[in-house]
C-alpha cells in the first residue's frame, strides 16, 4: 500500500482508488455471471468493459483528489503512487541481478533486456500480480459458483451448499477488508 507521505495527509485516496478496483472488479463478474448461458459470451464482454469503466473512473477521482506534494506532484506521479505495483520491483531487482548484478528496474536498457530475454522478470510482472490476476482468478471462481449453484454440487443438499457459499464469501470479504485497509492487519 501507498505510504501517506506520497499520496496527501491520510492516504485515502490510495484506499479509494483499491476500493473502485475491487468493485470494479466485482461489478464486471456479477454482470458477466447473469447471463443465461454459460456461453454467453456478449454478457461477459458487458461485464468486462462496464468493470473497467469503474474502475478507471475511480482511478481518476483518486487522482484529481490526492495531495501528493513530496515528488512534484505530477500527474503520472500520483497515477503511480496510487495505482502503482511497489514490491514487485524489488522481486524483480533481485530474480534479475542473479543473470546481471547491475541491473536496476525502471532503466530503459534494463527493461529492453527484461522483456527481450525469458529468464528475466518484465515490468508486466507487477501489473499482472496486482490487476490481471486477481480479475482472471474472481470471474472464473465465480463462474464455477454460478455453475454450482444453477446445477448443484454432487448430491449436496441446498442446505451444506449454502453453508459452502457462506465460508467461501466469509474468507473472500475478510481477504479483501485486509487488502483495501492493510492497517486493520496491524492493529
Amino acid at each position: 500500500v501507498v505510504s501517506k507521505q506520497s499520496t496527501g495527509s491520510s492516504g485515502i485516496n490510495a484506499e479509494y482508488g483499491d476500493i473502485c478496483f475491487f468493485v470494479s472488479i466485482t461489478l464486471g463478474v456479477i454482470i458477466a455471471l447473469s447471463g443465461n448461458k454459460d456461453s454467453d459470451v456478449d454478457v461477459i464482454w458487458v461485464g468486462v468493459f462496464i468493470g473497467a469503466f469503474v474502475w478507471i473512473f475511480g482511478l481518476v477521482a483518486a487522482v484529481l483528489l490526492s495531495k501528493n506534494k513530496s515528488r512534484g506532484g505530477g500527474i503520472m506521479e500520483k497515477v503511480w503512487d496510487i495505482a502503482g505495483w511497489h514490491g514487485p520491483d524489488v522481486i524483480r531487482n533481485v530474480i534479475n541481478s542473479e543473470y546481471c548484478p547491475d541491473w536496476l528496474p525502471n532503466g530503459r536498457y534494463a527493461e529492453i533486456q527484461a522483456c527481450i530475454r525469458v529468464n528475466y522478470v518484465s515490468i508486466t510482472h507487477g501489473f499482472l500480480i496486482k490487476y490481471i490476476i486477481p480479475g482472471i482468478l474472481l470471474l472464473l471462481l465465480g463462474l464455477e459458483v454460478n455453475q454450482d449453484i444453477r446445477q448443484g454440487y454432487n448430491s449436496y443438499p441446498m442446505e451444506m451448499l449454502i453453508l459452502g457459499v457462506i465460508i467461501v464469501m466469509t474468507v473472500i470479504l475478510t481477504i479483501l477488508v485486509v487488502m483495501i485497509w492493510p492497517r486493520i492487519w496491524y492493529d
